[in-house]
Formats: structure tokens, sequence, C-alpha cells
């Protein structure tokens, strides 16, 4: 089977029938207004359109025919293919009139919602584009790249066009588009196995499903949806307005479309990226300018010259001192002007306003400059990498982090002049702008995809994308950021809280052994209550919380112990071990019923050495309420014959909880004969009756020793 004859089983039919059908339409006036033009408009459109892509593909070698399978070619295609274009419009196109004669349409869509839909379905062509961008850096991704980056930008300008018109004639736009694409999906196969055509396993996936390659179903897919998407909305009454306002599109709006148009191809030309960048950036700034202009009439030359200057000037500083940004030179083509390429301070303009418009109200000098660093965070490693610029040494593709400093510093400068020159910017957010913004995301992160700079391009996506989002939602974000900043210094506070409350216990021993001479302790300590009790103790010396630390560690019992609140709140670590504020008294007596150790100080607070007076009444309250004893401590840190102080403890017998003299007697008789016996005792020697608990640090004399016995031996 020829290329013709295959037009003639597979196409001629179907379409003589279709053809038959519109003419008696067209007689009874079924057809809408307009219909038969708008056909032959399309025919001629994918004529042209088509035609250079499709000569590309051939003279890639992604797809030919068989010898002898067709007339003549013109360039590199088959004459039958250039009819198949015309033929498959006509097909599609047809069938589109026919059907759309008596649909039933949806509810109009309000306005915010048409917006979103509209937005959101142009946003999804341009990531199928950008896909097929991406796909063109590998050999077997080619014809699936040349096809969505063909095909995806018109299908996106269509539904940002009328998107919410074709939702509201999807009964006619589903089945206009897809019984045809079924059908040349079948003829394909067919042709495809007859050898009509081939398709090159070397630039295709080799993904065939239902036998037919991927590629191919896609390309019938997305060409049948170009035709009816573009015959439903050029037979929309709605549509008219909307032509009629595109009419009247400004100038500056027109500049910005083209500066889309001009960084789209920039992946898919390396070798024109030098032109294309001086192409959109100027642009850009045609666009911007205008909108300024707009807005605030001559002034806004007044703020390009500004910019424009301090571009010029800071870069001229910073290439030649290295301040503000870092050690670089130029290596870009071009023109220039006092060395720096002219592209650079026009850029200064156009991202400087548009950081502006992005600026929440009364935010703009810290904000603006942010959303420009965001910006470079992608534009720079793009420009190294394309020998636009470079730097001495950088940690980030060339670039030294210190780069980032210097566009906030310099950005933070060229904001506070232009506010001061024009106060409005502070307050006026243009939409196009906005716009221009995330268009401008969108287009540098796969850009940065497609140069191989994959962590650069994720960089840039999270940066901006931030700053985005943080303009279009201020008081949300700010709301989510405070919030977010006070969870994170929760959770800071709360992991070094538990890493001092982990590495108290050896803070604490190493204290003791360090601090002091050594531990003593004296008394029935083995014949102390199975159960829950109190442990109350004098307070004079910085020491005794260490002390009642360790003393639960010897027994090998949880102890617990009230500190006052605010003790507590500034050292929060202490609260792992057994620490209590003197408010949580239910806590505590949670803690004596389960068999725990409370520890105690009656006076309250630190008392000069002697003894025990003015105790106050919560041992005596917490004991009747928990129904325990109270355990007296008498402790003394005091000085005897060696270099570091010395901790005695002595405990005495169990107390039925009576009154506060009893209590007040008990412990000041542990002092007193405590006192007594340090005295009486030997300065260097263990007070009779104590026995060494922990061994503490020796004095500088003990530590010398050592010499006088070498010379004795």
């Amino acid at each position: 089977m020829t290329y013709l004859q295959f037009h003639l089983v597979f196409l001629l039919p179907p379409l003589l029938l279709l053809g038959a059908l519109t003419r008696r339409a067209a007689r009874r006036g079924e057809l809408p207004r307009f219909g038969l033009a708008a056909l032959a408009l399309h025919a001629l459109v994918a004529f042209l359109y088509t035609t250079p892509w499709d000569n590309y593909l051939v003279a890639r070698g992604v797809w030919g025919y068989g010898a002898g399978r067709v007339l003549f070619t013109v360039g590199w295609v088959p004459f039958e293919e250039y009819l198949f274009f015309i033929l498959q419009t006509l097909l599609t196109g047809t069938l589109t009139l026919l059907l759309g004669r008596s649909v039933r349409l949806g509810p109009p869509l309000g306005a915010h919602t048409a917006r979103l839909v509209q937005g959101g379905g142009a946003l999804a062509w341009l990531l199928l584009a950008a896909a097929g961008v991406l796909a063109l850096s590998t050999e077997r991704g080619t014809y699936f790249g040349l096809i969505a980056a063909w095909a995806a930008p018109v299908l996106a300008l269509q539904w940002g066009f009328g998107g919410d018109l074709l939702v509201r004639r999807w009964r006619w736009v589903l089945p206009s588009a897809a019984l045809p694409t079924l059908y040349l999906w079948l003829a394909d196969r067919v042709a495809l196995g007859a050898g009509i055509w081939w398709i090159s396993p070397a630039l295709s996936t080799g993904w065939r499903p239902l036998g037919l390659p991927v590629e191919e179903a896609l390309f019938f897919l997305l060409t049948n949806l170009l035709i009816v998407f573009g015959m439903t909305l050029a037979l929309a009454p709605e549509s008219l307005g909307r032509l009629r306002a595109l009419a009247k599109l400004r100038w500056w709006r027109v500049a910005f479309v083209l500066w889309v148009l001009t960084m789209v191809p920039t992946p898919l030309l390396p070798g024109a990226f030098v032109p294309l960048a001086y192409l959109s950036t100027l642009l850009l700034t045609l666009g911007v300018l205008g909108c300024a202009l707009e807005r605030y009439g001559r002034r806004a030359w007044s703020l390009f010259a500004l910019a424009f200057l301090f571009g010029v000037v800071v870069e001229w500083l910073g290439y030649r001192t290295g301040v503000p940004f870092g050690a670089y030179r130029y290596t870009a083509p071009g023109p220039a002007l006092l060395g720096v390429p002219l592209l650079v301070p026009l850029g200064w303009f156009a991202f400087t306003m548009i950081a502006l418009a992005l600026a929440p109200r009364g935010s703009a000098r810290w904000f603006a400059p942010l959303v420009l660093v965001a910006w470079d965070v992608g534009l720079d490693p793009l420009m190294v990498s394309q020998g636009f610029w470079a730097f001495a040494s950088g940690a980030y593709y060339g670039v030294p982090l210190s780069n980032f400093v210097g566009w906030y510093a310099a950005g933070w400068v060229l904001v506070a002049l232009l506010l001061r020159l024009e106060p409005r910017l502070e307050t006026e957010r243009p939409r196009d702008l906005h716009a221009v913004f995330w268009v401008q995301l969108f287009l540098m992160t796969f850009g940065l995809l497609f140069f191989g700079l994959p962590w650069a391009a994720l960089a840039v996506l999270v940066a901006m994308g931030a700053v985005g989002i943080w303009a279009a939602f201020p008081q949300q974000t700010t709301a989510w950021a405070v919030g977010g900043a006070a969870r994170l210094k929760r959770a800071a506070q709360g992991a070094l809280v538990a890493l001092i409350a982990r590495c108290l216990p050896w803070i604490i021993r190493r204290s003791l052994r360090r601090g002091l001479h050594g531990v003593y302790a004296r008394g029935p300590w083995g014949a102390l209550p199975k159960g829950g009790f109190i442990l109350a103790a004098n307070h004079h010396a910085w020491w005794d919380p260490y002390l009642a630390w360790f003393i639960g560690r010897r027994l090998g019992r949880p102890l617990s112990g009230l500190m006052l609140d605010a003790t507590v709140e500034r050292f929060p670590f202490f609260r792992a071990h057994g620490a209590l504020k003197t408010t949580e008294v239910r806590e505590a007596l949670r803690r004596l019923a389960r068999g725990e150790v409370l520890i105690l100080f009656p006076e309250g607070v630190l008392r000069p050495p002697g003894q025990v007076s003015r105790t106050r009444p919560g041992v005596l309250y917490l004991a009747r309420r928990a129904g325990v004893p109270v355990v007296p401590l008498a402790i003394r840190v005091t000085v005897r014959g060696a270099q570091h102080p010395e901790a005695l403890l002595s405990v005495g017998a169990p107390l039925e909880a009576t009154d506060a003299a009893a209590l007040e007697g008990a412990l000041n008789a542990l002092l007193g004969d405590l006192d007594d016996l340090l005295r009486r005792a030997e300065a260097e020697q263990p007070p009779p009756g104590f026995t060494a608990w922990l061994g503490g640090a020796k004095s500088t004399h003990e530590r010398a020793a050592w010499v006088g016995r070498v010379f004795r031996s």
C-alpha cells in the first residue's frame, strides 16, 4: 500500500461522508455562522505551522517513508504528507462542526473560577512543553520532545484564551477529539505495519502500548485537540469580545508576549543563546518600562535612568574591586558600557521594578531585595555556565555565597533610591508584573534543568516560589512563618534541653569529683522506709541540689524535689531528673504514693550555716496528705584539712509528721552533733563513723606526695 492509497482507503471515505452531512446541514441552516470559514482557516494554519516542523523531523531521521511508497517529495516531506495536514484538519474540523449543532452547554463559570481554569490549564500545557524541551536533551526522547515542544505551547495559548469556554462545551469537545483520534490511531497502526512510514527506534522511547508507538499516539491526540480547541473557540460567541479586547492590547503587553516567545526556544538553540539573551532582556525591559509609563507618566523615564545608571556603577565597581559581589570578570560578547554588558543594567531596572511590584504593602525596602536574591539564585549559575561572566571561585556552581549578600545590599540601596523618587512604588502592585514573575520562574526552572543545572533549578524553584507565595498571600505566609519560627525555636529549645538533661548526670558527677574532696555519709541509710518518704534537709550550700541527686543515685530509687517555679523555668533540664515546681503539689503526692522519695529543703532558700529555724509548712503538709514519714538529713559542706571542701551527710531516724518544732529539733540535733564531731575530728582524716561515698579532687600536696616517696625509696 502506498501513502496515496492510504488516503484513499482511510481518509477519503469518512471525509466524503462528513462532507455530505455538512453540505446538508448548511442547506438547512444548521451550521454556525463562519463555520466553514473557520474550517478553511484552520486547514491553512495547520499546513503553514506543520510544514517546517515536519520537514525538520524527516531531515533529522525521526521518521521516514518506505521506498516506492510516495509520489514525490517537496523538501524532505512527501507530497502525501502535506495532503495529510489538510485532510486531517478537514476530517476533525468537519466532525466538530456537525457535533456542535445540538450540544447542551454547561453553566457559565464565575469570573474567579474562569481565571483559575484558564491559568491552571495553560500552566499544565506549558509543563508538557517544558517536559518536551527536557526530553530533547536525550536521544531517545527526541520524537516526544519535538511533538510536545511544538504542540503544547499552542494548546496553552488556546486554553489561556478560552479554557473556561472549552469546559462549558466539554460535551462537544470530548467526542470531537476522541473519535478521530481513535480512528487515526487504528489507521496509523495499519500504516506502520504495512511499511508506508516508519519511526526511528533510536530517536523514540520504544514504548508501544497496544502496538502503537506512544509518540504517534500523542501526535494524533495533540493535533486533534489543536483542531477541536481552535474550532470550538472560533465558533463560541464569547470569543469575539475577547478578540476585540486583544485588539486593544497595549504595546508593552505585546512586548511581554514577545519576551516569552524569545525565551521558549533558547534551550533549543544553544548557539543563539547570546543574541536571544540580549533580545529577551530588551523586550522584558520595554514591557516593564511601558507598564511604568502607564502608571507614573514621565517619571518612569527617571526611574529607568536611575536604575540603569545604578546598574552600570555597581557592576563596574563590582568587577573592578570585588565589592559587593565578590571577585569576577565579564566574558560576555555584545555591547557594553564601561566594560559592563548592556543587558546587565537593563536587568537591574526590569528585575527591581518587578520585585517592587511583588512586595507586600509597607515591606518593599526589605522584601524587594529578597526577590532579587531569589531571582539571582537561578540567574547567576545560568550566566556563568553560558560564559557571560565568571567568578574567581565559588561553592555554588562557581558563584560565591558573598554574591547573594551583595545582591541584597545593592538591591536595598536601589530600592531605597527608587522609592524616594516615586513613593507610589511602595503601594502599587501591577498584576502584569506578577504574571511576568511567575512566567520567569517557570521558564528559568526548566531552562536550568535543560542546561544541566538541576540543583540550581531546584534552588530557584524554592527561592522564587517562596517569595512569590509570600507576595501573593502576605498575611497568611507571615503568620505561618512566625508560627514556624516559633515552632522551630521551641523544637530547638526542646532538643537543647534534652541534650543537657542527658549530659546532666555526667556534669553533676564531674562537678562533685572535681569540686569536692569527697562525699561522706553516716546514719541508718540501709534502714530507710521501703515505701515513699520525704527527705527533709537543711539548705546551707550551693552543692545541696547536686548532693540530693547523688543521694538518689546512691539509694537506687527515684528521687524528686520541689524547686522554685522561676528556677525550674530557668533550668528546665532539671525536670528530667525529678525537679518539680512548688505549685505541682498533686504530682508530688502522686510520686510519694508510688513509693518514690521526695527531698525538700524546709528553709526554702539558702541560709548561712548554723541552726535550722523558720521552716516552711510544706514538708509537714505533704507528709500528712501522703501519709508518709519524714526523714531528717543534715548536710555540711566545709573545708577542713584538704584544699577542697568535703560534703558530710548525716541521716536520722524517720519521724511521724507532727509539727514543725519536732522537725526543726531533729534537724538541729543532727547538725549540732555533726558540728561537734567536726570540731574534734582530725582535719586530714574522715570523721569517725562516716563512710566515703565518693572520692573527689586531691589537694596539691596529696598529688605531689609521690615525689617524697621516690626519694625515700
